[in-house]
């Protein structure tokens, strides 16, 4: 949304200076009304093909986190990272560790972290 009401300040600051916006790339200039509208549609349709890729990224991370893929960032204490292929690609997937589980438990840590005795900094 904030892309599309900028796009709107920043015409309107060209029209405040009369100056017009004109494509060296599309066929449509900003002097005339089909121009603006064209102009509008453009960024119309940016805004709409930002938000689908910033939702299709978000839909692979939740999905790639509930099938237990490590997404980066230190490996928390507990797990150990193992490699793993994915669809042929070569990715890392968070395993428990036996040794490093027994001495702090998981259920234990979440525990501690409800109650706000457990802190991560």
């Amino acid at each position: 949304m904030n892309n599309r009401i900028d796009a709107i300040y920043a015409r309107q600051s060209f029209q405040k200076y009369e100056v017009e916006f004109v494509s060296s790339t599309e066929k449509f200039d900003t002097s005339t009304p089909m121009g603006r509208a064209m102009l509008n549609i453009c960024i119309v349709f940016a805004q709409l093909e930002r938000e689908t890729i910033q939702k299709q990224v978000q839909d692979a991370w939740h999905s790639r986190c509930q099938r237990g893929f490590k997404m980066g960032g230190k490996t928390p204490y507990g797990f150990r990272t193992e490699p793993y292929a994915m669809d042929g690609i070569r990715t890392k997937k968070l395993v428990i560790e036996p040794t490093e589980a027994a001495i702090w438990t998981i259920g234990r840590i979440s525990a501690l972290r409800t109650i706000g005795r457990w802190r991560t900094h």
